[in-house]
């Protein structure tokens, strides 16, 4: 998807298809099936000013559109102010079980 800023004064990442579908399954029938408060693991490689970024986000959101909405918010509050922004998101799939993480000095020893 390529998002452009319309806003000049603003700077405001909002030019988003209104249609936008998750690899041929409309956003309606993907909530459905997501249940409340849940958080999202979003990977995406953004480009802006010749520039490539890969980028691997946490989001928490109720559904997919608002998923997407969070990673808009992200994206204006990274590249706001650096001009037009393209953006591929590679994966965007829900965490389904957090692991209580270890120390890594316990763990491993030399």
């Amino acid at each position: 998807m390529k998002y452009r800023n319309l806003d000049t004064k603003n700077r405001i990442i909002d030019n988003v298809p209104r249609g936008v579908g998750f690899m041929g399954t409309e956003f309606s029938e993907i909530d459905s099936l997501v249940p409340d408060e849940t958080t999202w693991l979003v990977e995406y490689y953004a480009y802006c000013n010749g520039d490539e970024s890969h980028h691997l986000s946490i989001l928490h959101a109720e559904n997919q559109q608002d998923a997407h909405k969070a990673l808009l918010k992200e994206l204006h509050q990274i590249y706001g102010t650096l001009g037009p922004v393209e953006v591929r998101v590679v994966r965007m799939e829900i965490i389904a079980e957090v692991i209580e993480s270890q120390d890594f000095e316990n763990i491993y020893s030399p």
